[in-house]
């Protein structure tokens, strides 16, 4: 905390720790920001767009600060998409209805603009406890204020693994899901939840989380935008007429990550089914590093240069929402994760691939083989 003569500035210890860096560059203290996962890093930005707003730090970087402005959850646009997308924020709230019972305390993890916290305290709860770090909780603070629940809603500025509860909650609300579901910490802040803030037999929302596969064949440009195949560098060359063969060789074999709109991922060739890598029951965890593998058969014959992952949430017994691009519809405020191979092979119907997922460190990786067999007969 940032105390002056008047008033106090929430600062989480990210940020503090950036600031021992200065005088710098904002730039230079974005970088030194130790978060380790994208949601810590974007609440720890925004929570350096609050001190310059308070001319705490001070910088001409007017593209860096417009950089905070446009991305991350301490700003309202993500928030907007996210409440624009009718059928999630309306399938989280019938959820609530349908879990809190009058009385009971709620821990909502993230709570961002406030809107699930708010259906916990209609829905009859007691006490809820509103988490946000970033600056978007202000907004959120307002909305208590505007709703006429400020009463029953305690809101924290920080890190549910950095406090203790005054006391122990019967329901977890943690809408912590990524476009790669497990960026945002998911599994790791519910665990300690569940250990350090909860009830025994406590009710989540999400309770459960499914993560999905597909095997896909990406279109050239897609792949155009993240290596130099030879059709590519050849193009290039009759272009600007000169050798483009050391950026192809430079991306040989590479692999790369990045997310699309679902309405775009719908429109790919799928080569694969969809295909369950991990069932999670959130009440109980998994350890980390989380690592599984699964086999999927080849439905549709092409070119295997790209997965699609995507998951599926119980928000109650029977409410559950997915983000598959298959069945999304044009709102949903999260896209899909898509892993461009390293591997590509043509592969034929009936042939037997190997799929593989691993999350650590707030980071997902995936990749897909053919069985050693089928490679053999490829």
């Amino acid at each position: 905390m940032l105390e002056g003569r008047r008033d106090a500035i929430p600062c989480p210890r990210d940020v503090l720790f950036a600031l021992q860096r200065l005088p710098c560059t904002l730039g230079a203290l974005v970088d030194n920001l130790p978060s380790p996962s994208a949601y810590e890093w974007m609440a720890a930005s925004a929570g350096l767009m609050v001190l310059i707003g308070a001319g705490v730090v001070l910088s001409g970087e007017d593209s860096c600060r417009a950089q905070f402005l446009d991305h991350g959850f301490g700003f309202v646009e993500p928030h907007i998409a996210m409440i624009q997308d009718v059928r999630r924020t309306q399938l989280f709230m019938e959820a609530i209805r349908r879990t809190v019972a009058p009385g009971d305390v709620v821990a909502d993890l993230g709570t961002g603009s406030g809107v699930l916290a708010i259906a916990a305290a209609l829905a009859g709860a007691r006490r809820v406890y509103a988490l946000e770090r970033s600056g978007i909780a202000e907004v959120a603070a307002r909305m208590f204020e505007k709703n006429g629940i400020a009463e029953r809603v305690t809101l924290i500025r920080d890190s549910s693994s950095s406090l203790s509860l005054p006391e122990r909650a019967q329901v977890l609300v943690a809408e912590l899901i990524g476009t790669d579901p497990l960026c945002e910490r998911i599994l790791e802040y519910t665990a300690d939840a569940v250990e350090r803030l909860l009830v025994p037999h406590p009710r989540l929302i999400p309770s459960a989380l499914r993560i999905f596969v597909r095997a896909v064949e990406l279109p050239d440009t897609v792949t155009q935008r993240h290596i130099v195949e030879k059709p590519l560098a050849a193009r290039w060359a009759d272009l600007y007429g000169f050798d483009f063969s050391a950026l192809e060789e430079a991306t040989a074999g590479i692999s790369a990550y990045f997310t699309v709109a679902t309405p775009v991922a719908a429109q790919w060739a799928t080569l694969t089914d969809a295909t369950k890598l991990v069932d999670i029951d959130l009440a109980r965890c998994p350890a980390l590093p989380l690592q599984v593998s699964t086999a999927a058969v080849v439905t549709t014959p092409g070119v295997m240069n790209g997965l699609t992952v995507f998951w599926e949430i119980d928000l109650a017994p029977d409410i559950r929402f997915s983000n598959d691009p298959q069945l999304c519809d044009a709102n949903c405020c999260w896209g899909t994760a898509v892993w461009l191979l390293a591997e590509r092979p043509r592969v034929r119907e009936g042939q037997t691939i190997r799929l593989n997922f691993r999350y650590a460190a707030s980071r997902s990786s995936a990749n897909a083989t053919l069985e050693r067999s089928e490679a053999c007969r490829a």
